[in-house]
């Protein structure tokens, strides 16, 4: 399953990449405090986002898009960031589950939409607090070259285009770098070709890009973590372990910490939603 939906959003991102067929679309989500994004990233798309935010205030911004306008990605992100929004993608789920997520998010076109890539990455990365529909790690998150248009390049020599590849490419790594995002991903979204995506793994989502930013970490734990250094090493040996593997003293800490960790996630919802 997790082959087809990946395949599946691959044709929809890259049939975005040749014509704008679903301009992006602002609404409410299933709550109030939230924000949905749905379709293709388009010049104006900032403007449309700053007005619902001022009329909305939103804490998180769920993300449904294709791909789209680098330039109006970035200029979205830097307000996602500035608000502190909590940015949230698509996952991969079995078609029933992820037909419920679609509807719960009131998607009107998921076939085509229920995923963020190409310069939708750009506006996911800019949250403050990072997670999937589903709150797991098997996020429709996917990249590729940025690139330019046909138009622009048919008006321009070798030099040029050269030039604005360059100008392309030193903005996408001076943005990510912004965003305290690795360098590593600025050089592997160079690598795929722009009629292609790379999808980022569960593990590189769990190990790069879930949960609050760094410059936040510490400061969510002082405020709401009131787990003890043992507790803290306890957790560490025993989150992946399954409960039928655990002896019955183990099992009874297990309880204990995860009571604990569901406080701290419902104490940091209320700084970031």
């Amino acid at each position: 399953m997790f082959g087809l939906f990946r395949l599946m959003a691959t044709i929809a991102a890259c049939a975005t990449s040749v014509a704008s067929v679903h301009a992006a679309d602002f609404r409410e989500g299933f709550i109030r405090s939230e924000v949905v994004l749905e379709g293709t990233i388009e010049a104006g798309d900032y403007d449309k986002l700053r007005t619902f935010v001022e009329e909305n205030s939103p804490r998180s911004i769920y993300l449904a898009s294709p791909g789209g306008n680098l330039a109006e990605a970035i200029k979205m992100g830097r307000l996602v960031r500035a608000l502190k929004l909590k940015t949230m993608v698509p996952s991969e789920k079995n078609p029933r589950f992820r037909d419920k997520l679609a509807d719960m998010n009131k998607l009107k076109n998921p076939y085509t939409n229920y995923m963020c890539a190409s310069a939708c990455f750009f506006v996911f990365v800019a949250g403050v607090n990072r997670i999937t529909d589903n709150f797991s790690d098997e996020p429709i998150l996917g990249i590729h070259r940025p690139y330019l248009s046909e138009n622009d390049l048919k008006g321009m020599n070798g030099d040029q285009a050269i030039a604005a590849a360059s100008q392309t490419r030193m903005k996408v790594e001076n943005y990510l770098k912004e965003m305290g995002i690795q360098t590593k991903y600025s050089d592997r979204m160079f690598l795929v070709p722009k009629n292609e995506v790379r999808w980022i793994s569960e593990v590189d989502f769990e190990a790069d890009f879930k949960g609050f930013i760094p410059e936040l970490q510490d400061w969510i734990a002082a405020k709401c973590d009131t787990r003890t250094d043992v507790e803290k090493a306890a957790w560490e040996n025993l989150k992946d372990k399954s409960p039928a593997r655990m002896t019955a003293a183990e099992r009874l800490i297990s309880d204990m910490l995860k009571k604990k960790m569901s406080e701290l996630d419902d104490c940091s919802s209320i700084f970031f939603l």
